[in-house]
């Protein structure tokens, strides 16, 4: 099987939203915005590429951890599988998206200091998780535009602005799974 997996770095550019699957399963997306710079050889100053937008899946354990510690704007390392999407829009126009199955997520230490707190950590589940339809949903496939807006407030297992302990406890029965709290923290 062949598969890309990558470690991309860059900045949150979205607040982590905190989903369920049809299954129950609590995932949490975001965007990832990475921007690579280089030295102009004419100039020798360092001039900033294009960015790179993407669009970041972690499921269970991880996804709720990333939900109670990760927010819009911070710097984040991201190791996963790699998966891009062509599909078209409503108004009949062609479209991409990469996606990201994160199975590691962490601050980029090179742009500041970070504690770390230990949680519960759940089995994960070995199917191809991308391909539910709540996580295609929530990363706007299949719709024009690179908002990465998916469910709107309200709807089952989404959380605006992220982690609710008490939301995701209730909803998923995390306090018995071992799925509330947070993993890393930033001082």
């Amino acid at each position: 099987m062949n598969e890309t997996f990558v470690t991309m770095s860059g900045y949150v550019a979205t607040d982590p939203q905190v989903r369920l699957t049809k299954g129950q399963v609590p995932f949490v997306t975001f965007r990832l915005a990475s921007t690579p710079r280089r030295v102009d050889v004419k100039t020798g100053e360092y001039v900033d590429g294009g960015t790179n937008f993407v669009n970041v899946t972690a499921f269970r354990g991880l996804g709720v951890n990333v939900a109670g510690s990760v927010k819009k704007g911070q710097p984040v390392m991201v190791y996963g599988r790699m998966r891009v999407n062509q599909w078209t829009g409503a108004d009949g126009r062609p479209g991409t998206s990469v996606e990201v199955e994160a199975y590691n997520i962490g601050f980029d230490m090179a742009k500041g200091r970070s504690t770390f707190e230990r949680v519960l950590k759940p089995q994960l589940d070995p199917g191809d998780r991308l391909a539910d339809p709540a996580v295609q949903a929530a990363h706007g496939a299949g719709t024009s535009g690179d908002s990465g807006a998916g469910d709107a407030p309200g709807e089952t297992g989404h959380v605006a602005g992220g982690y609710d302990p008490g939301v995701v406890a209730a909803e998923v029965g995390g306090a018995e799974r071992g799925l509330v709290g947070a993993g890393a923290r930033t001082d």
